[in-house]
């Protein structure tokens, strides 16, 4: 039985539920913990039993969770079964690793020769820093952060060196610009690895109008990395976490990388000194104080990381609000993979994780009659059509 059959109650009781959610994130605040202590307690009180085996596994972790068991020198109380299964996925995962950053470093390599040093963030920048081993986090791309004025140039300088855009998915230089979006390029066949040159790494209309990002301090405070062997930037450890948390809150919606994603915040929280002052600070600056709060509050009852605590506390927001979202936002939601996206329901969740009400008053009245320019880009014209066009995709719940 899977953790979807969980979330929706197939012939399973809320015990039973209860029970995997528990024992998972005991499983969790172990697994994370700083040394090999924690965790090797906890596996010889508690094992590793198939459900929380499934549920790591279901949530992509089963590397990091084998990389961390052979710290502990992998007890003798696993069934072999498991130790197998979970040594198979970490050898693909180390061959796939490698090639990614074959493929890192020679992108890197190209725009570097171009003049163009980016921002590597997301993925490719946890896996280099945050996790002991690339091998820990898997990715499907390569996200990187170019000035808009070096957009149009990084995306020639790939296709030059082999890479290519999907058909009908161009944009102006402008409007990516204005919308925070990126272009994407895929690697030859058989390989189809991705590239996405972003605008900026906060990306999505929710961001554009109900946020101040700074991305001019963001910019002023990258720091310098080598990926695969190849110089590069990316962003100050207090920018990054806020970046992965309206990342998954916003951009995912809270789903599709569920607790990866909180994973990816613990572990860049520990890997390096963390200013949660300047967390607060930013975060209320930028008008995304509920949307760190929320992820912060998620990342405490799974992972245990009680470091974040005071910001949490600073950042959340009144009462009657933050029960709210945890109808639709919770620990167990997040836990047995409830997807908000496939629901109209998710605009009330993004209504709720505003700042101020003017902003949620904003998104309220540019997602029912955006800009014509938006239109445009979106539709190839804009006017009533594709007013109609849009009005109607709404209703479908598919914008």
């Amino acid at each position: 039985m899977t953790l979807s059959d969980l979330s929706h109650g197939a012939t399973v009781t809320s015990r039973r539920r209860d029970r995997v959610l528990t024992h998972g994130r005991g499983c969790l605040h172990a697994l994370t913990a700083p040394g090999p202590g924690p965790w090797r307690t906890w596996l010889e009180v508690n094992g590793l039993d198939e459900a929380t085996l499934a549920l790591l596994s279901e949530h992509n972790l089963q590397y990091y969770l084998f990389y961390r068991l052979q710290e502990v020198g992998l007890p003798g109380g696993l069934p072999q079964e498991q130790v197998a299964r979970l040594l198979s996925a970490y050898v693909y995962s180390v061959a796939s690793a490698e090639k990614r950053l074959i493929e890192h470093a020679r992108v890197l390599r190209v725009l570097r020769q171009a003049g163009i040093v980016p921002v590597v963030f997301k993925g490719a920048a946890l896996a280099s820093t945050a996790y002991p081993d690339p091998a820990c986090r898997p990715m499907d791309d390569l996200d990187l952060w170019v000035l808009p004025e070096e957009l149009v140039r990084a995306s020639a300088t790939l296709q030059a060196a082999g890479y290519a855009a999907p058909a009908g998915t161009e944009r102006s230089p402008a409007w990516l610009a204005s919308q925070r979006g990126e272009v994407q390029l895929f690697a030859p066949p058989p390989d189809r690895y991705l590239v996405e040159l972003h605008a900026s790494p906060f990306a999505g209309e929710w961001l554009c109008r109900a946020t101040a990002i700074d991305e001019a301090g963001i910019r002023s405070r990258v720091v310098p990395i080598a990926i695969a062997g190849e110089r590069c930037l990316t962003l100050a450890p207090e920018d990054a976490l806020i970046q992965l948390a309206t990342h998954f809150a916003i951009n995912h919606q809270f789903a599709f990388i569920w607790l990866r994603a909180l994973l990816d915040i613990v572990l860049l929280a520990r890997s390096s000194p963390l200013d949660w002052e300047a967390v607060t600070e930013h975060a209320r600056s930028w008008r995304v104080a509920t949307v760190i709060a929320t992820v912060l509050e998620l990342a405490n009852d799974l992972f245990g990381l009680e470091e974040a605590g005071r910001a949490q506390a600073k950042l959340a927001p009144g009462s009657i609000r933050r029960r709210l979202l945890k109808l639709f936002v919770s620990p167990e939601a997040i836990v047995f993979r409830r997807d908000l996206r496939a629901y109209p329901l998710r605009r009330v969740v993004q209504l709720l994780l505003v700042d101020r009400p003017q902003d949620g008053a904003r998104l309220i009245w540019r997602g029912l009659w955006p800009e014509d320019e938006w239109l445009a880009e979106r539709y190839g014209q804009s006017g009533q059509r594709s007013r109609r066009e849009y009005l109607s995709s709404m209703l479908r719940a598919r914008p």
